[in-house]
């Protein structure tokens, strides 16, 4: 991903799991990174891991609560020459017969997973549209196919993706959109309080952590450079959006 260095992004729900693999990737590639996350200590610790030549900055919030993501933003179009990059990340599922989920909680899922995007979306639009950058909303396979009681999560996935098709033509074409659904991924531990029961199943957690660790930045790698422009996308370029199973 050359042509990034320098530029700044920002990833919601972005110090643990899938969103912290974005971020290393972003921060490989040169970027200045800001990461939204509620997780305070995860935080703390993949900024202090992911800094090296850049800066990573984490910010504990909540995608669903507007003030937050507003902070994020802003904080991340105080770094290096500009916010080039957006990645809707965060996500809440829930897996709860129908007959049995509650009003809040059907709201609660939504509020994170399809309002965060649009939060995310009404605060960084004008400062990617200054430089021309990209925003990437995470989607999930199962806004196409489900499983019993996923209504919750697979209705809101499935409003990401419309979203991302809205917002693609709205933002088009100075900035980008896509939106990329990824299948079924084992949480992030998050934070290292997550400890083995001995010492030698410690040490085996560590080496399949930091392997499984090393094969989800490889792969975000790959994606990240297919998602963020490498220069300026030039009028009239086409906007695009995209599903990836």
């Amino acid at each position: 991903m050359q042509g990034l260095q320098g530029y700044s992004a920002v990833v919601t729900g972005g110090a643990q799991g899938i969103g912290k693999a974005i971020s290393a990737a972003l921060a490989g590639a040169g970027m200045h990174v800001v990461m939204l996350d509620p997780d305070r200590q995860a935080g703390r610790e993949a900024a202090k891991e992911l800094s090296r030549s850049t800066t990573v900055q984490a910010i504990a919030g909540d995608a669903a609560d507007e003030t937050a993501v507003r902070s994020a933003v802003a904080a991340a179009l105080k770094l290096g020459k500009g916010l080039r990059a957006a990645v809707a990340n965060a996500g809440i599922s829930l897996n709860k017969p129908v007959t049995r989920l509650r009003l809040e909680e059907w709201n609660r899922v939504l509020a994170v997973n399809l309002g965060g995007g649009f939060l995310l979306a009404k605060h960084a639009a004008a400062g990617l549209k200054r430089r021309e950058g990209a925003m990437v909303l995470i989607g999930s396979s199962r806004a196409l196919m489900s499983e019993p009681d996923w209504e919750a999560y697979g209705a809101s996935k499935g409003g990401v993706v419309a979203l991302s098709h809205a917002l693609a033509i709205s933002l088009g074409p100075r900035v980008r959109v896509n939106c990329v659904s990824p299948a079924g991924s084992r949480p992030g531990t998050g934070s290292a309080r997550a400890s083995a029961a001995s010492r030698g199943t410690a040490r085996k957690t560590t080496r399949s952590t930091r392997r499984g660790a090393s094969a989800r930045r490889r792969m975000w790698r790959g994606w990240c450079a297919s998602c963020f422009p490498t220069r300026p996308v030039s009028s009239p370029a086409r906007t695009t959006w995209s599903t990836a199973a």
